[in-house]
């Protein structure tokens, strides 16, 4: 299982850690949009959200079905 780096920054505008972003996905977070209302990375400059979208498909929770 891959574990997220809190030492790396993925939004400078905001000073949002890969740590705290992934903590937000698995908290429920499936959209670059539920990651800025929760962390406000992204909503600065917008130059991490492809970053967001390849957290999101790294680290959401596998849905049973």
């Amino acid at each position: 299982m891959l574990e997220p780096d809190p030492d790396c920054v993925v939004c400078v505008c905001h000073c949002v850690s890969e740590a705290e972003i992934v903590s937000v996905i698995r908290d429920g977070a499936r959209s670059a949009s539920d990651i800025g209302e929760r962390c406000l990375a992204g909503t600065g400059c917008g130059h991490c959200v492809e970053d967001l979208h390849e957290l999101i498909d790294d680290f959401q929770p596998a849905q049973g079905h």
